[in-house]
């Protein structure tokens, strides 16, 4: 369903953006804007900035904005029609219904219903567990350590032994119908007998909450040694365990930048009551892509804190892989001597987890102490293929400082040459090997940022055969050769292990095939070059703005003048939404399509369309339009961004040399077409004369 741009444009205006945030983040006024520590990320120092006239905020530190309705989405974890229904009731706005299909209306009464019947179990539960028939369930729980204000917090319950059918009466005197019952999860249905028993009996209870704080599932410990030991709900309606986290509604409010992802319920808890309230844990299954998807929407670094025995171990290994194609950075939590961290904080208390927790082992050096068991340190042979292994995961790191800074490590952990450890990456550079990587696909597949160095010899002209001098291809100075590692004339330099390329670069011209590794995490500071301290106060507003990046080789998937020309087209936007009475003479000479298909070209087309209707723009409506989080994100920071001018002369002449930027960026036909080519040459000569009067 999609709200009309009149009634978001009431919603938002009906909430004020600085009283919404202000009751979730502390903030102090600067200048004409508000700042305060961002909610979104841990930080000492305050890069928060919400604006009133704008009606925007946004974080020059981790680079999220938007408008009220996103900051609700984006904080609250709502959808988008959650968010605006929110506000709408904040504001005592009745918005308008539609009509909705069969199917939508059976789907939403269905999930509706079964979240009812979810509700209902958990207040039976509760009460069991506090109840004469719980007793045994409380005892285990006050051995475990726990107390009363933790049972509470996580709604903790029990299911008695008898009667097996205790919750099915209940759920009977409440109304429920046998169908929903079953559909529920919650019972067992005896075929033969046509009857129904509760599903849990004699185990203490967990509630699983999703990040509304809702009840849409259970996990029960058994008491005794009956088997399972641990049983979930099936997967219903509203039960996907491939896709929850337990405690994660709880989690996701905590301040700290990392999440403690654990094996069980009992661990997480446990974290929780020591003050570790950034512990999750996955629900009863291994962990699964959708777990890593969400697990990225909160944070960016996740501390793997598996049991100690050989199942955890061989947890963690198979979690490493799947956290990093998320864009996550794991650790290592070492439990030893412990078998989980309940039984380490049982022991030695919170002092000694935080030490743990600071001290978290690196995933690498984790998977290479691992991989290590796996050969017989004795057997020269056997040792030397340990560290050709440990030489292809180094060679498949993303920059060369961190292989230089790896190559260090395992020196000093396992006593090995560093000039032997260095040929031997430089020798995976070269020639990933087909099979060797973490995940068990090849190199080239698992190195997102060397397909282009690998293939790239081939790239400059390569011809079986042909050599090329490689410098420091095992230590400073000394050299070796290598096959059709360029075409001829063109050398290829080694240095320290990392190939630096000198050839025709990917527009054409003569340069640096490639200078640097690129980091090829998405997010708009490494792709826009955004500096976490690079925001000012601008002099003439008291606005806060982050200045204008610089193009770089940072994200190979754009080149350097792909780059330059996007900055400089979300540049002249903001001058346009600044300076609105630029707008008649930069709409002249460059119109809604020269700034390209992409988000860039959209938020253009908003942009000049409202100039067209309204003489101004407005940036919170504009971010409306954008559905997407990630997008909305870089739209904000379209407006945050501004170049730092000392006076009105030297914006003039800022805006003036951007819009000449862009205008030769732009589509300008195939050059045959005699008058049009004409006609550009006389705009270009019109530009270079242009005085921009603000």
């Amino acid at each position: 369903m999609y709200y009309s741009e009149e009634i978001l444009d009431q919603v938002r205006t009906a909430n004020d953006i600085v009283d919404v945030i202000g009751q979730s983040v502390q903030l102090k006024r600067a200048g004409s804007n508000y700042v305060g520590l961002c909610p979104f990320h841990n930080e000492k120092t305050p890069s928060f900035s919400v604006s009133r006239p704008k009606q925007m905020y946004y974080c020059f530190g981790c680079h999220k904005g938007g408008n009220v309705i996103t900051f609700v989405e984006e904080y609250n974890n709502m959808n988008f029609l959650e968010a605006v229904g929110f506000l709408a009731e904040r504001a005592g706005i009745r918005l308008p219904e539609r009509e909705i299909t069969d199917a939508e209306r059976q789907s939403r009464d269905e999930r509706t219903k079964l979240l009812e019947v979810n509700r209902l179990a958990g207040t039976y539960y509760y009460c069991s567990l506090r109840s004469p028939a719980g007793r045994s369930g409380l005892e285990y729980l006050e051995k475990r350590g726990l107390s009363q204000e933790t049972m509470k917090a996580f709604a903790l319950g029990f299911a008695p032994k008898t009667p097996s059918d205790g919750l099915y009466r209940y759920m009977k005197s409440k109304g429920i119908s046998d169908d929903l019952l079953r559909r529920s999860g919650l019972m067992n249905v005896d075929e033969k007998r046509g009857s129904m028993y509760d599903k849990f009996w004699n185990r203490v209870i967990f509630p699983i909450l999703d990040t509304s704080s809702r009840i849409i599932g259970f996990g029960g410990r058994v008491m005794g040694d009956a088997k399972p030991k641990y049983l979930n709900s099936p997967e219903t309606r509203v039960f996907d365990k491939s896709r929850n986290l337990y405690a994660l509604h709880l989690a996701r409010r905590t301040r700290e930048d990392y999440l403690v992802l654990c094996e069980g319920y009992m661990d997480v808890i446990s974290m929780h009551q020591a003050g570790f309230t950034n512990a999750v844990a996955s629900l009863g299954t291994s962990l699964t892509p959708g777990h890593c998807s969400l697990l990225a929407r909160y944070t960016r670094r996740v501390v793997l804190s598996y049991d100690s025995d050989k199942a955890g171990v061989a947890a963690a290994m198979r979690a490493i892989p799947m956290l990093q194609r998320a864009g996550i950075t794991p650790k290592i939590l070492r439990l030893d001597p412990y078998k989980d961290p309940d039984e380490l904080i049982q022991a030695l208390g919170h002092d000694a987890m935080r030490e743990r927790l600071e001290r978290a082992q690196n995933a690498l050096m984790f998977e290479i102490e691992v991989t290590k068991r796996d050969y017989d340190w004795n057997d020269p042979d056997s040792k030397t293929r340990f560290f050709e292994n440990t030489a292809g995961r180094i060679a498949a790191l993303e920059t060369e400082m961190e292989r230089q800074n790896y190559i260090d490590a395992v020196c000093r952990e396992y006593m090995v040459d560093r000039r032997q450890l260095q040929e031997l990456v430089t020798r995976r550079l070269v020639n990933p090997l087909p099979e060797d990587s973490r995940s068990g696909s090849t190199w080239t597949e698992q190195r997102q940022s060397f397909p282009r160095q690998t293939s790239g010899f081939a790239s400059f002209g390569t011809a079986p055969g042909q050599t090329a001098s490689l410098q420091g291809s095992s230590s400073p100075g000394q050299s070796a050769s290598l096959q059709g590692s360029s075409s001829p004339g063109q050398d290829v330099a080694l240095q320290g292990g990392f190939a630096v390329g000198y050839g025709p670069d990917g527009n054409g011209s003569q340069g640096p095939g490639w200078d640097t590794v690129p980091d090829m995490d998405y997010d708009p500071a490494a792709l826009y070059g955004y500096d976490d301290s690079g925001f000012y106060e601008d002099g003439e507003t008291g606005e806060m703005f982050q200045a204008p990046p610089t193009a770089t080789r940072k994200n190979r998937s754009v080149s350097v003048r792909e780059q330059g020309d996007d900055i400089s087209r979300r540049l002249l936007l903001n001058y346009i939404c600044r300076y609105p009475a630029i707008f008649a003479t930069i709409s002249r000479f460059v119109k809604p399509e020269d700034f390209g298909d992409g988000l860039t070209g959209q938020a253009a087309r908003v942009i000049y369309g409202q100039m067209q209707r309204k003489g101004s723009v407005d940036e919170a409506s504009v971010l409306s339009s954008f559905p997407e989080a990630q997008d909305q994100t870089q739209i904000a920071g379209i407006f945050h961004t501004l170049d730092q001018a000392s006076s009105g002369k030297d914006r003039e002449k800022a805006i003036r040399e951007t819009l000449i930027k862009v205008f030769s960026a732009a589509p300008s036909g195939d050059g045959t077409d005699l008058n049009q080519v004409i006609a550009r040459k006389k705009q270009e000569a019109e530009l270079r004369k242009l005085q921009i009067i603000l």
